[in-house]
């Protein structure tokens, strides 16, 4: 990733968007945090709500007033958020973290600006649309599907919450499948869609996801993790997504 420009460009590089929307560019224009919006992302009526909601006052501040920050894909999502972070406060983020030799705790740190990005890996149905075709390996069942968006996970925080309240169970695979899922054997009512969200088998359900997650334009997530004795654990999965990466206190972080 470069950071020297605040013209950032967008892991998709904006293939998956309507030739109408400004992210169809695949660049974006972003200022760069001020006090105003750390005073927005520590309120604590916004940290409570969690990780989108902090990630949706960012994106809504930051971003063009031409970009709708609910358009943006889950991995431009993420890759903004990090630029966000490195721009703001720097690269470097410190944690305690076990350290894999001693086993015992310890601070180690990441360079979030060697965190690299993963190309679109699979073709649309057509160009410029969201949808893509997929076989659950298991049932045989022809499906489509789009990838999620900002709003999306906005929408599905909210279903969550509303069905819990009725019977107090997660729901967190059945909301993913049904704000995914576009058709299921050419059917596109929203009837089959939603009995395929609590029918589908779990080993179609798993390699489903599995091939989503191969396939989605984002951050790979990945970095070398440099522990205070000089140790270096490579290709670990970076702990970033979490409120507490877009606040200085890293010393406070605990991962494990």
């Amino acid at each position: 990733m470069s950071f020297t420009s605040q013209v950032f460009e967008l892991p998709s590089k904006g293939v998956l968007y309507p030739p109408e929307s400004p992210l169809r560019s695949g660049t974006v224009r972003m200022k760069p945090m001020t006090a105003v919006e750390e005073d927005i992302i520590t309120d604590p009526n916004v940290t409570a709500k969690g990780f989108t909601a902090i990630a949706d006052a960012l994106m809504t501040a930051l971003l063009d007033t031409k970009i709708d920050a609910d358009d943006l894909l889950e991995g431009d999502r993420n890759a903004l958020l990090i630029y966000t972070r490195i721009t703001a406060w720097g690269s470097l983020l410190e944690f305690t973290r076990k350290h894999p030799k001693t086993k015992e705790d310890s601070l180690a740190s990441v360079d979030l600006s060697t965190i690299g990005e993963r190309a679109l890996g699979a073709e649309p149905i057509a160009a410029g649309v969201n949808e893509f075709a997929y076989q659950l390996p298991y049932s045989g069942k022809q499906i489509t599907f789009k990838l999620l968006t900002h709003g999306d996970f906005k929408k599905i925080e909210q279903e969550r919450d509303e069905l819990t309240k009725l019977d107090g169970k997660a729901h967190k695979k059945t909301t993913l499948l049904r704000a995914m899922l576009c058709s299921v054997d050419g059917d596109t009512t929203e009837i089959t869609r939603y009995k395929l969200s609590t029918e589908m088998f779990s080993a179609d359900m798993r390699a489903f996801f599995k091939y989503v997650d191969a396939i989605k334009p984002d951050t790979t997530l990945k970095a070398d993790i440099t522990y205070a004795d000089g140790y270096v654990a490579e290709g670990v999965e970076v702990p970033f997504m979490e409120w507490d990466t877009f606040s200085p206190d890293w010393r406070e972080l605990s991962f494990d």
